[in-house]
Parts: structure tokens; sequence; C-alpha cells
């Protein structure tokens, strides 16, 4: 039986470059890593989180799709029970980008052994991408989807010796994606439109004392309008 994913999941599954094996961090129940397999994007696949709950069920779902000798199930905080060039791929989302970010540091060397790094982070996306930059992450492909109200960027990123401290990008290329932008993503400019209009609500609402958030919303509003513009242009 297929697996059935999420939007924001087929978005994901769609990032991965078909190869011999993927760690799945933060696996959650396995689907995204039974999915990749039952596609043959994914030969082999490690599935790894650190809580009891949702591996216990991933390997009952593993069990039941009768794929137990392609997926082997680990507790692991994040990379800790992981080893360099121990897969091919590395995909780490439904986190924010704060804890992606500690987790890769944590284990530098696994990640740039990695061919390729999928990233679906929730939160801290420009700070995210600033420290890619830094640590000489190269970006080969980005997304944006909505699911269930909700907005996600992803990105497939890898390790590109000579590269590291390249933080050419643009403030609007850092909020939004560098990628993103350039291509014109068809839900780009839906997306920045509604931002902007939701920035400009809570703007109104601020006390005038908040200064500093003030100047925070501002800033991205002007982000925001810089990254619309040059959609427009290169349209």
């Amino acid at each position: 039986m297929a697996v059935r994913l999420s939007r924001r999941m087929q978005a994901l599954a769609a990032l991965v470059e078909p190869c011999q094996s993927l760690a799945d961090v933060g696996c959650d129940h396995a689907y995204l890593s039974l999915a990749l397999l039952e596609s043959g994007r994914v030969k082999r696949a490690l599935a790894m989180d650190i809580r009891p709950g949702p591996l216990k069920r991933a390997r009952e779902h593993i069990a039941a799709e009768g794929m137990a000798d392609r997926i082997e199930v680990r507790c692991s905080n994040g990379l800790a029970s992981y080893h360099p060039g121990e897969t091919k791929a590395i995909l780490i989302s439904g986190m924010g980008g704060g804890l992606i970010r500690d987790i890769l540091e944590a284990d530098l060397p696994s990640a740039r052994e990695a061919g390729q790094i999928i990233l679906g982070a929730q939160s801290d996306l420009p700070m995210l991408r600033a420290w890619l930059l830094d640590r000489g992450f190269v970006t080969q492909a980005q997304d944006l989807v909505e699911d269930g109200g909700k907005w996600y960027f992803l990105a497939r990123v890898r390790y590109q010796e000579g590269s590291r401290g390249d933080c050419s990008w643009t403030p609007e290329e850092l909020a939004y994606g560098k990628l993103l932008i350039e291509n014109r993503h068809p839900l780009l400019e839906v997306y920045l439109r509604r931002e902007e209009a939701m920035l400009k609500s809570i703007l109104a609402a601020l006390p005038q004392g908040k200064v500093r958030r003030r100047e925070e919303i501002l800033e991205r509003l002007k982000q925001n309008r810089r990254a619309r513009l040059r959609i427009s242009e290169e349209k």
C-alpha cells in the first residue's frame, strides 16, 4: 500500500535526488522514508528520532509495509548516532532553523560528507541560510509550498570545498531564498503579498514604545518590497 504524504512531505521527497541511502533525522512516523523507498528514489533508509513514541510507531509502520529489511530505525539525538559517510543523503525537517543549525554544527564532518542535505526549517530561516553559507554549504534547489494554511520553505544543499565564508546573499535573499527569487517561484509573490498585509497589520497595532520591534518589521517590509520588485523586473 502506497504511503500518502502531505503536500509539504511530497515537496520534501521531490527535492531528494535519487541515491543509494538516506538518513531521515527526526523521522517521526517514518512516512517520508517509506515513501522514498516505495518510489525507488532511495534504496535504503536510516530513520532516526530521539522520542520513543514516534520510534515505536515508525517500527510498526515499517513492519506493516514490509520494509524492515531496508529501513533501520535508530534512537538518536540529531546526528549523535550517525557516522560520517553512512548514507548518501541527510534529511532534516519539521523543526526550527536554530535546532537544525545546532544539529549540523554538532557533527559538521557528517554534514559535509553527505552528498545532499534536504532541509525543511519551520523558523529562523535567514539565520539558517547565513549559517549554511558561512560553513561552506551551497544551495542546489529551493521550494515553497502551502500546506494546511501554513507556508514551508524547503531546500537542498551540499558542502562545497572553498565556498566557506561566501555570504554574498542580499538581505531579501536570506529572508526568502535566493533561488526562489531568481527563479520567480510561482507561490513566492503570493506569499510576499500575504506577508506584507500581515506585517502592516501588526505594525498598525503595535504600541509606539515598541521601538525595536517596529524597526524589525519595517526592515522586513523593505526586504519584502525588494523581493517583489526583483520578481516583477525579472518577469
